[in-house]
């Protein structure tokens, strides 16, 4: 789909539409936020002709109806755009500070056993809405992307992104780009899971024989959407279960699952860790090492083995630090 702009900034944005696609760094959600930029300056400031610090500052405001969070979330597309207009000498204005974050509260959920046999089995036995490719799509995706957060502890957005470019399934190795264009790492799929990977992308070209992203949209967007998989998720959830839970829990339970099946002396566990670390594409042991509050076998095996130096070792972590 053609994005179309309607501001002074089209023809800026068109140009860094395009040095993001070459550098493989634009995605919908970017998308979306360069279009509000690009409405708003539309809306607000239609007599001028190029972007000045009042309109930066007037952007870069909090607004009543955000959070911090939330309020970084719309900045930071927009910081890549200025940085590019300024350096390519479209503008010269400085960027505002942000508000500063706040530390996310939420206490994962550790998914048990057969809260995950309910969820799947849901999953599996979904009825069609309707009999259009949106509803087919719906169907025949939702046992696939789950499948794949749980087994392989991927970002839920790295999974929606995903590009049919960026997963072999002859090896069932996957590519993970970050969403900066600056990072990758690299997941192995286990054999049983690119079998359903490779069934799913057979039945799904009958559909979108050409498509970019793994997993498509319904038309809207060209890969799922944050807001479809966490409402899909909720729904069958909450279907088969009383307890709070949300996609990325997934990515939880990934790493807890693996750490808590650890055996052997300190060092090896160690060397485990690293490959943990990497796989979930951390970057840093710091991120990965805040798992262990949440896996009780190995913090009391550590404790039995290390006895007062536990907090040398695994000193406290907390939620900002590990995401």
């Amino acid at each position: 789909m053609t994005e179309r702009y309607e501001s002074f900034l089209s023809s800026a944005i068109a140009k860094y539409k395009t040095y993001c696609e070459l550098t493989s760094n634009w995605h919908h959600d970017k998308a979306k936020i360069i279009r509000r930029f690009d409405k708003f300056c539309s809306e607000n400031y239609s007599d001028d002709t190029e972007l000045t610090q009042e309109i930066t500052d007037t952007w870069f405001q909090k607004r009543e109806t955000e959070t911090a969070n939330s309020c970084r979330a719309r900045l930071f597309p927009t910081i890549g755009l200025i940085h590019y207009m300024n350096n390519h000498h479209y503008c010269s204005v400085d960027i505002p500070e942000m508000p500063d974050g706040m530390p996310c509260t939420y206490v994962p959920h550790i998914m048990s056993d057969s809260e995950l046999q309910r969820f799947f089995l849901a999953c599996d036995t979904i009825r069609p809405r309707g009999q259009s490719i949106g509803n087919y799509n719906r169907k025949i995706t939702i046992p696939v992307i789950f499948r794949l957060l749980y087994s392989s502890g991927m970002r839920p957005y790295e999974a929606r992104m995903m590009e049919t470019s960026d997963i072999n399934l002859k090896t069932g190795i996957i590519r993970i780009k970050e969403v900066k264009g600056k990072y990758q790492h690299y997941v192995v799929l286990h054999d049983t899971v690119v079998e359903i990977m490779r069934e799913y992308d057979q039945a799904i070209s009958n559909y979108y024989p050409n498509r970019r992203y793994f997993f498509p949209g319904n038309g809207k967007t060209e890969f799922v959407s944050q807001e479809w998989l966490s409402r899909n998720f909720r729904e069958l959830w909450h279907s088969v279960n009383t307890s709070q839970s949300r996609p990325y829990d997934f990515r939880h339970n990934y790493a807890i699952a693996n750490i808590n099946s650890w055996s052997g002396d300190l060092e090896e566990q160690f060397s485990k860790l690293v490959y943990l670390s990497k796989s979930m594409g951390h970057r840093d042991l710091n991120s990965t090492r805040y798992y262990y509050a949440y896996s009780p076998r190995m913090a009391e095996l550590i404790r039995i083995r290390t006895a007062d130096k536990t907090d040398i070792i695994l000193p406290e972590i907390t939620y900002e630090d590990f995401e």
